[in-house]
């Protein structure tokens, strides 16, 4: 993982306060967090909806505006299966409705930097071990890096895992490998294939152009998500 962004919508001066306290936190880490600030609901889910980026957390004051904020956090996580969602107020009045977002806590302000610092830590931890696939070659367990993987294609009864210089193979499903894979960064373009988005350098109609030169189908059924996961990452969509 390069990068580890994080939102938060909440007053300025919270706002402020949970920057330095996130900065700190984070000065072990092997990267450091990209924080975007919003003060109110509809400029945070206007930066989702854009699809520019994807956040791994969002920390939402849900008493920001009145009572708005947990029709904002149900909407988040409608979109996005994976993003940390963090609530807080001021009261322990709306906690249990945490569970309704899978929340990964349900914070009373004023935030203590011990708290704040269990729960990042965990998130952040937990993103940086999804960083290898486990596969079965012949009845030997291996794990593969993630980054250096291209695209998965099914061959057969086994799955084709494209490196830039080999070729591997699992004995396995390309379901059930997808359920190891994180979907921000691997996503799903054809039946056969699952596309690592790192390594897209254009899209052409209904075929991506991978590093090394593969030409990879795109069925019209997921054209118009992996347009929008590409624009996310500031490659180029083709129209010829």
């Amino acid at each position: 993982m390069t990068m580890y962004h994080i939102a938060i919508c909440d007053d300025p001066a919270s706002t402020d306060s949970l920057c330095r306290m996130i900065r700190q936190i984070a000065e072990p880490w092997s990267v450091s967090p990209v924080i975007h600030t919003y003060s109110s609901y509809t400029s945070l889910y206007a930066a989702l909806s854009s699809g520019t980026i994807r956040y791994h957390m969002v920390l939402l004051n849900i008493l920001l505006e009145e009572t708005k904020g947990m029709e904002l956090a149900r909407k988040i996580r409608t979109a996005d299966d994976e993003i940390g969602i963090v609530l807080m107020a001021s009261t322990m009045e709306y906690a249990l409705q945490g569970y309704e977002v899978q929340a990964l806590q349900y914070l009373v302000k004023p935030v203590g930097i011990a708290t704040m610092k269990t729960i990042l830590d965990y998130d952040y931890g937990r993103r940086q071990l999804r960083q290898y696939l486990s596969v079965n070659q012949r009845g030997v367990w291996r794990q593969i890096p993630l980054d250096p993987i291209i695209c998965l294609e099914t061959q057969g009864r086994k799955v084709a895992i494209c490196l830039p210089n080999e070729q591997l193979y699992a004995s396995a499903r390309l379901s059930e490998l997808e359920e190891q894979l994180p979907k921000s960064r691997f996503i799903r373009c054809h039946q056969s294939y699952l596309l690592n988005i790192q390594h897209i350098r254009e899209i052409r109609r209904n075929e991506a152009l991978t590093t090394g030169g593969l030409l990879i189908p795109i069925s019209r059924p997921h054209l118009q998500r992996v347009q929008r996961a590409f624009l996310r990452n500031g490659y180029p969509v083709c129209s010829g």
